[in-house]
């Protein structure tokens, strides 16, 4: 492990984007079942349901992409400058600050990062990123804090700093499921939507 402990930058993007990575074959996986369900459920039995599931590569990429270029290196600068810039013991004092940075600043900045580089990443204009963002932000920032503030809490409070990013990664896998979700099927109804039009 002496190449990712001399190179944090690489360390934390091969992590993030293996964790966005899995997030999204989360999200393909659970979407398989429900579409074989909903499909079953339709036409009554199982074995005649031709749902066959294979992943989508494109969708996969765009994850993990994004937790490499991104989530991995700016989290790395972000939280190595928390520890920077709030020193001291593990109290009330010092992780009040942290968390609203954490919630306030990188949580909302890396969200519609995400949003941005994700529609942008599907080939669409910025366009379509303002509705993407008008559609998706507000409701899917406010499910953001309603898991990350406990989990932040916990994580200044608990982990060492130097596992902070890890353990953000470990939750982020059903955060990012939960992301792939939005992106990918609100892309495709707006697409429907879109199709429609012509």
């Amino acid at each position: 492990m002496k190449t990712l402990v001399s190179n944090p930058y690489l360390e934390k993007a091969l992590m993030m984007g293996g964790l966005f990575g899995l997030g999204d074959v989360l999200c393909q996986c659970i979407e398989y079942q429900q579409a074989k369900k909903k499909l079953k459920q339709k036409i009554g039995k199982e074995d005649q349901a031709p749902v066959k599931f294979k992943i989508e590569g494109d969708r996969l990429l765009r994850m993990a992409a994004f937790g490499f270029l991104v989530e991995g290196p700016v989290g790395h600068i972000f939280y190595s400058a928390l520890e920077r810039y709030i020193p001291g013991k593990v109290s009330i004092r010092t992780v009040a600050p942290k968390l609203f940075f954490d919630q306030f600043l990188f949580g909302s900045v890396m969200l519609a990062s995400f949003f941005t580089f994700s529609t942008l990443a599907e080939g669409k204009d910025f366009e379509e990123v303002k509705a993407k963002l008008k559609a998706d932000y507000v409701h899917t920032y406010t499910y953001d804090l309603a898991l990350w503030i406990p989990a932040q809490t916990l994580n200044f409070f608990v982990v060492p700093a130097s596992y902070r990013l890890l353990y953000v990664g470990v939750v982020s896998v059903f955060w990012n499921t939960y992301l792939s979700s939005v992106q990918n099927n609100s892309s495709e109804q707006q697409d429907e939507a879109e199709s429609k039009k012509h």
